[in-house]
């Protein structure tokens, strides 16, 4: 009989290489392991201890809780069609799915920075319609 493996970490962590160049031998050096200890980690085969957990979150910017938390459900309702979104936001249906689009492919410091830029210019939006509903 096989055990059945919990690939929540190997899922997270390889997901991040796929959002980031990173160096295999670099992180096999900070977290202290061999590569092929890493590579077992990858193939959901072995997950590291909470220390060295603690140290990979530090070395991608994470909260360690990312490697750990298991995905959410699926939504029951479905999600909403880019269409209605634009709609809400006042954007074009192209807008939102380009943005769709970088919000999987992106990096998170990118994400991080485009999520500033879209708060500061809702937040003159409404600063504006403010001054428009004064007059």
């Amino acid at each position: 009989m096989s055990k059945l493996k919990d690939r929540t970490f190997s899922t997270r962590l390889r997901a991040l290489y796929d959002a980031a160049p990173y160096d295999r031998k670099d992180l096999a050096r900070k977290m202290g392991v061999s590569i092929s200890t890493l590579v077992r980690w990858e193939d959901g085969d072995a997950v590291p201890d909470v220390i060295r957990l603690k140290k990979m979150a530090v070395y991608f910017g994470l909260p360690y809780e990312f490697f750990l938390e298991c995905p959410s459900p699926a939504p029951k309702e479905d999600p909403m069609k880019n269409w209605e979104i634009a709609d809400r936001l006042g954007l074009s249906e192209s807008t939102v799915e380009r943005l769709m689009e970088l919000a999987e492919t992106a990096p998170g410091e990118a994400l991080d920075h485009l999520d500033d830029a879209v708060f500061s210019l809702t937040e003159t939006a409404l600063a504006s319609r403010g001054d428009w509903n004064a007059d």
